[in-house]
Order: C-alpha cells, then structure tokens, then sequence
C-alpha cells in the first residue's frame, strides 16, 4: 500500500481487515510481502512509527505518528487481523509505505496583513486563505503552465484532474480583474480558457470522497470566477454539470440556473432572471448549491448577493436529479456535452455541504478588507505589518526581499518564532510629505527551496484628528452609551467583519439590517477609535436595508455620523438616509436636506466633503416643511428650499442606508462615503441630547475655589504620532476664555481650567473656544461650554465671634455668639 504524507504528518492508508488490526511483531507468515524465512527486523523496523486507529468493525487506519523524512522514503510495517471472538485467529501481513511528493509543495500564497493576523485571515491572504479557511473537498487554482496534464488540486484532498487536449490557458488574473485593489498588486496567475466549438474542451472533476449518486436533499456547493465570452451553444452555456444536473447560461430565456438535462418542450432553467450583457461584462463570482432529489432546494449568489430562483423557463419542468460522483466543468455531462462554455473560469472550489451567507461572503468580498495602514510620523524600528503565507508542509518559511529596485531599503524583514510569519519593520521615520507610497518585491521560500514572490504597495496616510470634544474629568466618551440610554429602535454600529451580511443591532431590539452588495469596513470609524465605519459605493451600488416596526410615528429621527465623498451619482440624489420616497438627500443642485424626489429638496447648503460630521435628522410624516435638521448638535434654519414635496410624504417602516430601495429595481440614488453609528428613534430626540451627543459641554457645581480642573478637552486620531498642541483663541464663542486656560494632559487631550470661582448666581454658563493643531498641520476649532449648577446653600458659614456684652431681651449675659450667613441672601 502506498500513501501520500509529505511532510504533514498523520497521513492516513486505509487496510481492509475482518476484526481488530495492531502493529505486531510476529514471526513472518509467507504472505509474499515479507516472504517466509526473512528477518523480523526487515519486516517490521518501522512498526514504532505507527498506530491502527479503529474504523468500525472491518476496517482500521494506519496513521503516521510523526513525520517522515520526504519523497521516497520508505517503511515496513507488520500487522495482524485478528477475530473479535477467536483471538487465536488472525492473519498478517506486512504493509510497505512509500512516501510520495506532494503535488504543490510551493506556497500557496503570501500575504501582508496587521500585525498579530493569523493564517487565513481575509485581511491577509484574499482569496485562496479565504477559500482554504473554509476547507474546500476540492480547490483547483488553474495555475499549471500550458501543457499541463493536470490540474492539481489545492485543497490538500489531492483531487487532481485530468486536462483533455487541447485545453487552453491564458494568463488571465481573475482575483486581480474583480477585485481591482489598487495599491495591493496580485500575483499573476493563470486561468482555464474554453471555447464553445469544440465538443472535447472541458475537465472532468473526480469527487472521490462522494458517495455513488448523493440522494436524499445531499448539499454540494460550487464555487467559481467566470469570465463568459457571451456566446452559447444552441442557446445553453454550461458551466459545471453533474449526471445530468447542471448549472447554465440559458440565453434562450435569459436565466442563469439550474438545467435537469430536459429539453422539451423547451429546455428548463430553474434560476435567477439576469441580462446576458450583465454576466459577460467581466469577471462574475458565482456560487450555486445543488440539492439531490430536489431542485427547490437549490441557492444561487451572483457576486455575493443571493439570488431569487424561480422556473424562468416558459412551460418548462424540472426533473429532479442525483449528484453523480464525476463533475464535468464548461459542459454537460454524458450526452449533452455539446452544450459547452465558452470563457474562462478560475478559483474553481467544491464543497460537500451547503455554504452560509456569511462564508459565500468571505469569498465574494476578499477585496473588502481593511488596508494596511503605515502613519506619518511612524518612529523607526517599528513594526507596522506582518507577511504570512500558506504552506503545504508544516516546515519553517524564510522571507527576503525579491529585488534591489524597490522601496525595501526603508524596511527591515523580521522573521517570527512560529517558523511562518515575518514583521515588516520601518527602518526610519516616515512622513505622508515625503513620501507617500513604498512598492516592496517579497519572497518567501520553504525548506524544499521552492519559493513564492509577490509585490506590496504600502501606503503612508496621514489620519488627521477629530472630534473636538470637552468632557468632565475622568469621563469617556462612550458615544453608545449615550445613545442606548435614549432607547433607539435600532442602533448599527459597524462593527461585524467585512462580507457579513447583516448589520448588527447594538440595541436590546435586535433588528439587524441586510447588507445589500459588497459593505466595506474602514478604519478609522467616526469616533477616531480602532473600531470600523461602514463604507458605501456610490457608484457600484451599495445599502443596508432596515425593518422597523410596523405603524410607525408621526416623527422618526435618525442620529448619524457622516463622512460625504463629495459625489452625486447621475441621478441627482446621493441618499444616505431613505424612507422610500421621503429621505435625506445631497442633491445635484447643491442641496443637503429632505427630498420626496419630486425635483425638491428642503434643507441647507451641502456641507464639505471629506468630513465626519453629527447628522441627526427628524422626519415628520404627512410634511416635509416640518422636518428638522441639526449638524453637530446645532439646529439649522432651512436656508435652501426648492421644488415643491410630494403630498402626504410617508415615514416607511422599510428604511435603508447608502441608497434608496424602494425607489426602483435594484439600488437608487447611491450614497458614497461612510456612515457610522447610525441610530434609529420613532420620536423626537430629548431636549439637549444633540449636543450632548457631540461632547461639546460640561457642568460643574459653583465654588468659592479657583484653579478647578472643569473638564478635558481631547480629540481622537487614528495615527497615534500625530500629536496635538491646544490654544484658547478668539473667535465666535470665546467670550469668557480670560477666565480659563489649559494644561498639557497628553498627546491628544489637555485640562481646561477654571482660574478664578464660579458663582451661579452670577454666571451660569461660561463660553470658551478651543483650537487643536496636529503635528501634521491640520487644525480643528471649537466652542465649548461650561455650565454652572446651583448649589443650594441653607448656612454655608458658621463663625463664632467674641462677646460684645449684653444682648438686649436677654436676662442674662452671653459668652459668645454664632454669626450665620447665607450667601443666597444680601444680608447677614
């Protein structure tokens, strides 16, 4: 017997036996593997190498109990089959093992991700590390040269494929093509290239490891990236099929689905109704699930977005099918292998299960993942990223830099203990204004000398600070707790992985929103924290679908973070709030406010771009007049009104985020920018809560003492190099700032002192204005206010004086006398 271990260790050899199997020592029997006579140490010399492990009652594995020393090696095992009830009787044999190469003992991809990622991670690897973490049963990468023999599997399984001839390949990047990451070269592979003409032009998969015709609602999943040239064959484009069950292109009745092989009257297609210009438009992902015996239980997701399947073709019926145990891919299996594929396909995985929506995710948006971020001021001898790479074997990786005429020069490689991950380390201080970019060639090679090289672009940004915020002493701006305290409907904060498709409701209601298309996260989040933001497409079409309670209010307010791209897609409006056809709109026209679109707009100039900003946002059902708007917790007079609203303007229980929904088929008036803590009320907002949403005041009880610490001002900045120096300065709200002044605290926060006592009888509120200047330049300014309470003082000074002599109504003379004075009254 013969078994692939490579160097992974524990490989697995099935051996048939009628009853118990061991490792024995025994004397040879004549079983022509160790023939009679020969020496015992010639016939078991390995038997300490290994184990029987128990499998059922006919069967056992011999496993591996360390790992072997590479190809060609060779070990001698005895073993004995013994009878449960007859101990006495057994047979034996000796079992040679011959280690063999593993097909794909290069690298399988290496990756630059945040340091202390571990492999996979979507952050670090794309797509291979994504579809390895999810362990496919096949995985074909269609990286072999022209000429090929066979495509070989990476999935470890080693379900390699045969290629018929002539198959053609081209060096065709799908991952580089859909995903489009600029900064982040991919490594240029190869794809599997068809042509529709050709009746020989496809690959047959071996599911070895599925039984003979799955039966009985069995789950097997496809995975797959397509290129379609557009054409068909007879109408129909296959590409992938099982014995009789396939998954087409039917041009005849524009339906990408699920084919039973019928072809009268017509031929069926159980799937999705989508343009045939859409699929052949460029690089397409697509997962299909078949179910055996029952093609109503089939899923199907075009680029991550789950599909509604229905019988598109006129009068057609579906038979339902098995899953047989061979795939054909780019045509149908057996006698309808003249419906071929014409195009490329890569990435090519199988799994014999159903897939979740959040793992059909993880492998439609590997290119939604959270940039590598190197800060402007980044001291030397830091680390600022970490190489990881996905090896076939369990043996140490070696990292270097791949050439000389790169930016390698600026950084170090530091090589980890774990023997497969290495440190990116700045060798000097970076700065945005020097240089921006750094291009980086990086190899990594395992211990067979078989290496793997790939370029990086890493970026230098300049995070710049912000929310200018006074709080009390020892107080944190814990944004979600002020708002969970005002009991919201719904509260999203953003912060599940890239690919999820819900949004997480932070609030005890538990009403996740659905991410529709491709949601990215970024870093920072509107808070300046190490939390995420949710990133909308404008132009690719992206939004989260909300459902709120049936019947809602006559006021509806929305509470958001905001940060504008500047950009208003050709359809005038750039939606991040919608009720339907009553939202919160930029427009072409230069408008921020409430729309019906009915070429209205209510509301104020639209602010800067490129900026985070409060947006609270009050619907008023039946009247657009009555909405109101605040930014950064100030109210703001409708100072641009155009158009006249549609009449009766409804609050919608089905809202979303980025884009209208419901305004037409698929998504509408697309927002782009990020939006974050987004916080939903079926009310009006408490008096007060706007600004205190935004930190900009504190209060403190009046005192006879001077030199108080009344609260601290900071900011929040993602680049913790970044520092910032604070300054009273004049300007609009700095009417008492003679009265205060600041102390350094840290970096990025400073003590605002009170110099003098605070009387509320005198003065209640106190108006100081307070400029942040970062090391990088930019400045942020700010009113802030300080709010005096009363203290009611019943005696607040008890003196005990001398005695001046008789007390007139007294009879007798005193010793002394408390003086008790009130400072609420003008009087002693």
């Amino acid at each position: 017997a013969s078994a692939v271990f490579g160097d992974r260790g524990q490989g697995v050899v099935r051996v048939p036996a009628c009853g118990g199997l061991s490792v024995v020592g025994g004397r040879p029997r004549g079983d022509g593997v160790c023939p009679s006579g020969a020496s015992l140490l010639a016939c078991a010399a390995d038997n300490g190498l290994f184990s029987i492990q128990a499998n059922g009652t006919s069967s056992a594995f011999l496993v591996t109990q360390g790992q072997s020393t590479g190809a060609g090696q060779r070990y001698s095992v005895r073993v004995r089959a013994s009878v449960d009830a007859d101990p006495a009787s057994f047979a034996e044999t000796t079992v040679n093992v011959t280690v063999l190469p593993l097909p794909r003992s290069a690298p399988l991809c290496l990756s630059l991700g945040p340091v202390g990622a571990v492999f996979p991670s979507r952050t670090s690897c794309a797509l291979p590390g994504a579809i390895m973490s999810l362990s496919p049963n096949v995985y074909y990468r269609f990286n072999e040269p022209p000429g090929a023999v066979y495509a070989l599997d990476a999935s470890l399984n080693l379900q390699a494929a045969a290629y018929p001839q002539p198959s053609v390949f081209r060096a065709v990047n799908a991952l580089a093509l859909r995903l489009g990451q600029a900064g982040v070269p991919q490594t240029a592979d190869a794809a599997i290239c068809f042509t529709n003409v050709s009746a020989f032009n496809y690959l047959d998969v071996p599911l070895s490891q599925l039984p003979a015709y799955y039966t009985n609602g069995t789950k097997v999943t496809v995975s797959l990236f397509m290129l379609w040239d557009g054409t068909t064959a007879g109408g129909i484009a296959t590409l992938v099929g099982f014995d009789g069950y396939a998954l087409v292109i039917n041009s005849l009745c524009g339906c990408l689905g699920f084919w039973s092989y019928t072809t009268s009257p017509v031929f069926d297609c159980y799937g999705t109704s989508v343009a045939t210009s859409q699929l052949a438009s460029g690089w397409v992902h697509v997962v299909a699930e078949f179910t055996a015996s029952g093609y109503t239980g089939n899923r199907l997701w075009l680029n991550g977005v789950a599909q509604s399947l229905s019988m598109l073709s006129p009068g057609g019926v579906q038979t339902p099918r098995n899953l047989s145990v061979t795939l054909r891919i780019g045509a149908a299996l057996n006698e309808y292998a003249t419906y071929n594929y014409g195009g490329c396909l890569d990435e090519f995985s199988v799994f014999y299960r159903s897939l979740s929506a959040a793992e059909v995710a993880t492998l439609s948006n590997v290119g939604a993942r959270t940039p590598i971020v190197l800060h402007s001021f980044s001291p030397a001898g830091g680390s600022v990223a970490q190489l990881n790479a996905l090896n076939t074997t369990v043996t140490g990786l070696r990292y270097s830099f791949a050439n000389t005429s790169d930016d390698s020069g600026a950084f170090s490689l530091v090589a980890q203990p774990d023997g497969v991950s290495a440190l990116l380390v700045v060798n000097a201080p970076m700065n945005v204004s020097t240089k921006a970019s750094y291009r980086l060639g990086v190899r990594v090679t395992n211990d067979r000398g078989l290496s793997l090289q790939k370029q990086f672009s890493v970026a230098v940004v300049n995070s710049e600070p912000l929310g200018l915020t006074l709080l009390a002493p020892g107080a944190d701006m814990n944004y979600s707790s002020y708002v969970l305290a005002a009991a919201p409907a719904c509260f999203l904060r953003f912060e599940s992985p890239s690919g999820s498709t819900a949004a997480v409701d932070s609030s005890p209601n538990k009403r996740n929103g659905t991410i529709v298309g491709a949601l990215a996260l970024q870093q920072p989040s509107a808070l300046g924290d190490s939390s995420f933001s949710a990133a909308f497409d404008g132009q690719l079409g992206t939004a989260v679908a909300l459902s709120l309670p049936a019947g809602v209010g006559p006021r509806t307010t929305v509470a958001l973070w905001m940060r504008w791209d500047g950009l208003v897609p050709p359809s005038g409006y750039a939606v991040p709030v919608s009720f339907g056809n009553y939202s919160l709109a930029f427009t072409s026209a230069g408008c921020f406010g409430f729309t019906t679109f009915n070429a209205d707009c209510r509301g104020i100039p639209s602010p800067s771009a490129e900026r985070w900003m409060l947006v609270t946002a009050e619907f008023v059902a039946g009247d657009v007049r009555l909405s109101r708007l605040w930014l950064d917790g100030y109210l703001q007079p409708a100072s641009v009104s155009y158009g006249t609203p549609a009449p009766e303007a409804a609050v919608s229980s089905s809202a979303s985020l980025g884009a209208c929904l419901s305004c037409g088929p698929g998504i509408v008036h697309g927002f782009g920018g990020q939006l974050d803590e987004v916080a939903v009320f079926l009310r009006p907002l408490p008096p007060g809560l706007h600004t205190l949403l935004v930190a900009q005041r504190v209060s403190i009880p009046e005192s006879d003492s001077g030199n108080v610490t009344v609260g601290v001002v900071s900011v929040r900045c993602a680049n913790p190099y970044n520092n910032v120096s604070f300054s009273l300065v004049s300007g609009p709200g700095a009417a008492d700032n003679a009265l205060f002044r600041l102390a350094p605290l840290s970096a990025f926060s400073a003590s605002l002192v009170l110099s003098g006592a605070s009387d509320y009888e005198t003065q209640s509120v106190y108006a100081v204005r307070v400029r942040a200047v970062a090391r990088s330049g930019a400045v942020l300014e700010r009113s802030l206010q300080v709010m005096v309470t009363n203290v009611v003082e019943t005696i607040v000074k008890i003196a005990v004086m001398p005695t001046f002599g008789a007390v007139a109504g007294l009879s007798f003379a005193p010793d002394g006398y408390f003086r008790l004075h009130d400072d609420n009254v003008s009087a002693a």
